[in-house]
């Protein structure tokens, strides 16, 4: 059980929500921010920076319709779409205080990742691989407890060394992977992902070459620096 630390009403308002939403019927993995610090948490570490906003990768792959059934979850439960785009997307939902955005994996076509009305969400690079190794981790706030859906370390570290190449935030999101990458514990550990690797995914590790130099900004609070850059080099290699 994953007890989440204590920073305040509102970050326990958003597991809350992460628990509610995983017991209902869309199908959904979490990425983004709480991902990484779901998995901080489970290895006993914490990502220095906090996020107040939560990213659902809706499981498109096994129920076409995911993302429209998540935003109508959202929608029941009293959250309001904004962000609405010119170019037609729509994909975050708030209420109060509380942010979530509805993400589709890549190669789903635009009908498909529809959310709200003719407002369709956006494609995430490295996101079927993320739902093919999600499992559920149990968690517990200050009121509730139950699971919430995650993608698997390897998962987790795959889908943010996409995130890389193509967020408006590359070093955030260069650090997020690092500090993954840090949560592997041994040789044989990453032995171990390094034989689960397929398809071009090597490769979008490797395309990230930074991640080798321990004098990267990216492993500047990083207590675990050292075994990152070790795994990342067994990854690569």
């Amino acid at each position: 059980m994953v007890e989440i630390p204590d920073h305040g009403d509102l970050y326990h308002r958003i597991w809350e929500e992460l628990i509610r939403l995983g017991s209902e019927a869309a199908p959904w993995t979490l990425i983004g921010s709480q991902m990484v610090h779901l998995h901080g948490w489970m290895a006993g570490e914490t990502r220095p920076s906090l996020s107040i906003e939560a990213d659902l990768l809706a499981n498109s792959v096994r129920v076409v319709t995911a993302t429209r059934l998540l935003s109508e979850q959202l929608m029941a439960a009293g959250y309001e779409l904004t962000e609405k785009s010119a170019m037609g997307t729509g994909h975050r939902f708030q209420r109060d205080d509380v942010a979530i955005d509805v993400l589709a994996p890549e190669l789903i076509n635009l009908r498909d990742r529809r959310t709200y009305g003719t407002l369709a969400t956006v494609s995430v690079p490295g996101g079927r691989q993320a739902i093919d190794r999600t499992i559920s981790v149990a968690v517990r706030t200050r009121n509730v407890e139950g699971e919430v859906r995650v993608p698997n370390l390897l998962g987790a570290i795959l889908i943010k060394a996409r995130a890389v190449g193509v967020s408006s935030r590359p070093q955030s999101q260069r650090e997020d992977f690092a500090f993954l990458l840090s949560l592997i514990t041994s040789l044989d550990q990453a032995e171990g992902f390094r034989a689960e690797l397929y398809g071009g995914q090597r490769r979008w590790l490797r395309e990230h070459g930074e991640i080798s130099d321990p004098s990267h900004t990216c492993w500047r609070h990083i207590a675990n620096a050292d075994r990152g850059i070790v795994a990342y080099r067994r990854l690569t290699s």
